[in-house]
């Protein structure tokens, strides 16, 4: 039994072909969608930097002689390494803290001793404020009689005074040696602020390529080459008292020194004259 061919009309695969080419633009206009939405991929630089400002999450740099624009990655990591100067230690308020022995009189709460040690570090989940005592463990049975007025411990908080040179670091009040050796061990990227202007970071930026100047910090390395001080405040002038303004009302402006006149000076013609004629001199006359 022969089965017969039978040639199908053209316009019976019309729906067919449509719902294909339906879906083949379909397909391809998502991929070519997909392939213009996605981002152009970022490279990574790693370079030496100098910051001239910090705003919010935003750092102005320079890279060379070229200024950059650099946003602070969230999750930036900051490693700040260097000491200080004993004048910045009032300057160390949270999210930074201060870190010391000493041994402390239990009632004053106040060291014994200046300390002469300190190490600046954040404030975290590891590091908190609090005091710690740093007695050293022993075996043998408490002697009788008062215990000891002063306990060693290990201090841990942010300034939260200074008065008649006496440091208040939480409740414990200490005198600071004026030779005292401060360690600087930062991971706060709020730390940055307290570096001076022009201070070279070793830090990694990622950029998108062809915009160049603008890019996102992400990791900062920093060693201190001098001791971080405190900046000097400009002497206020002293404002004139209401005495000197009374006194001076109405009255013109004192010359300066280059307009006042010299009196003492005496004319061209007059000097000459005086060293011409020596004293003793009498003026001759002219004979005829």
């Amino acid at each position: 039994m022969r089965f017969q061919r039978k040639n199908l009309p053209l316009a019976s695969f019309g729906p067919l072909l449509v719902v294909a080419i339906s879906v083949f633009a379909s397909c391809y206009g998502t991929a070519i969608m997909a392939q213009q939405q996605q981002p152009p991929k970022t490279e990574t630089m790693e370079t030496e930097i100098t910051i001239q400002g910090i705003k919010g999450n935003i750092c102005q740099a320079m890279i060379g002689e070229k200024p950059w624009l650099l946003q602070i990655d969230p999750k930036l990591t900051v490693e700040v390494i260097g000491t200080a100067e004993v004048d910045f230690l009032p300057l160390v308020q949270a999210p930074l803290m201060l870190r010391f022995k000493a041994e402390v009189h239990k009632k004053k709460m106040e060291a014994t001793e200046p300390v002469s040690a300190f190490e600046v570090i954040n404030i975290s989940e590891r590091d908190k404020p609090g005091i710690i005592d740093d007695s050293p463990p022993s075996l043998d049975e408490p002697k009788k009689g008062p215990p000891p007025q002063t306990v060693p411990v290990i201090v841990q908080g942010p300034v939260t005074g200074l008065k008649n040179g006496i440091l208040q670091v939480g409740k414990v009040k200490i005198k600071v040696d004026p030779a005292a050796v401060i360690e600087l061990n930062l991971t706060d990227p709020r730390a940055l602020a307290l570096l001076p202007p022009a201070t070279p970071l070793t830090c990694k930026i990622e950029y998108y390529p062809g915009m160049d100047g603008r890019g996102i910090l992400k990791d900062v390395k920093v060693k201190l080459a001098e001791p971080l001080a405190a900046p000097k405040k400009p002497m206020p002038k002293k404002p004139a008292s209401a005495k000197d303004k009374a006194k001076n009302k109405g009255k013109d402006p004192e010359p300066t020194a280059e307009e006042k006149p010299d009196s003492d000076k005496k004319p061209a013609n007059e000097e000459k004259t005086a060293e011409t004629e020596k004293p003793g001199d009498e003026p001759t006359e002219e004979k005829e």
